[in-house]
């Protein structure tokens, strides 16, 4: 029988945003924590070379953690790349299907619930790559999605949701960031990128999230690149028993706060009203909520609209599309 250390944890860490949350979370509550990933031989990389940075970022960030955490252990697996064919370990195109299953399958890496919700890596990448290559650049894109960017940032969200609709990988980020990640000899980032913006367009297609359509957005807080989460009703489906239409359209926005945890706007427009409803998990105050009622209403009224806006907490959301990306896959030894 092993004799498992209390004190001790060790997190399966690849790099991306959930399991540096998870190392955050193991950090916070054991004594000693190492950290181990998994190299199969994938050609999108980006978050196992962002381990090491990551892990030097937590200890930075939260000083009382750096005692705590251990060895960083990597175990190679490049073997599933030459016992099985994958879009993620070879050359073949997305596209294509090998033995019923998607081209995207790698055996064993692919048992687990599908996820949707990855916080563009590669621009992540990008960015840090543009501070020093193209600083003027890099500073152009961090204020266009900054997190406190108020109008700009919802102009420039818009511009990248209609680059996901329009079908065109040159839209967005622009020739001249694509240039300058070239000139800094980073043409693998600029792949990156633009299979980042390649996956985000296969989600917001994708028929499994209907009647919604999903678009994975890119929010940026200093040095992170945060996921919002949008939602958009399709046509002629709003939910509300009307008749759909051009006329009337829903949206969910969901987002993290560090103070609130995750939260919901749903907000369902008419011609010359706008009613909307807030959903956390965790109970608002009273007078936060008075800000916000008092903040919807002095808006609506400069715009010369009417509407409401309700306060809801729930253990779950009702608007969940990406729950249908997330059966878990069942597998028989």
């Amino acid at each position: 029988m092993i004799d498992l250390d209390p004190t001790a944890a060790l997190v399966l860490f690849s790099g991306g945003q959930d399991s540096t949350t998870c190392l955050a979370w193991a950090l916070e509550r054991y004594a000693r924590v190492e950290t181990v990933g998994f190299h199969y031989g994938q050609r999108h990389a980006i978050e196992m070379e962002m381990r090491g940075p990551v892990r030097a970022a937590l200890r930075d960030a939260m000083p009382r953690w750096a005692p705590r955490l251990g060895a960083d252990h990597v175990v190679p697996l490049d073997v599933l790349g030459r016992v099985s064919r994958s879009a993620l370990t070879s050359d073949l195109p997305a596209a294509a299907r090998t033995q019923g299953l998607p081209a995207t399958f790698v055996p064993p890496g692919n048992a687990q619930p599908a996820r949707g919700e990855k916080a563009w890596p590669a621009l992540r990448a990008a960015l840090a790559t543009l501070d020093h290559a193209a600083p003027s650049l890099a500073t152009q894109l961090r204020a266009d999605f900054a997190s406190s960017g108020g109008e700009t940032l919802a102009a420039a969200l818009l511009y990248l949701v209609a680059s996901l609709r329009g079908g065109s990988d040159a839209a967005w980020p622009g020739a001249a960031i694509e240039r300058a990640l070239l000139d800094a000899g980073r043409a693998d980032l600029a792949k990156h990128l633009g299979d980042e913006l390649g996956a985000a367009r296969n989600l917001a297609e994708t028929p499994a999230t209907a009647p919604w359509q999903v678009f994975i957005l890119p929010l940026v807080d200093g040095a992170q690149v945060r996921p919002i989460r949008l939602y958009l009703k399709r046509r002629g489906e709003d939910g509300r028993g009307g008749k759909g239409g051009d006329e009337n359209a829903r949206f969910v926005l969901e987002f993290e706060l560090k103070r609130f945890g995750t939260m919901q706007l749903d907000g369902f427009v008419r011609p010359r009203r706008f009613d909307l409803a807030l959903r956390s998990h965790a109970p608002l105050a009273d007078s936060l909520r008075q800000e916000v009622a008092h903040i919807f209403h002095d808006r609506l009224a400069a715009a010369g609209l009417t509407g409401e806006i309700d306060f809801a907490t729930v253990a779950q959301f009702p608007v969940a599309p990406l729950d249908a990306l997330r059966r878990p896959v069942g597998m028989a030894v």
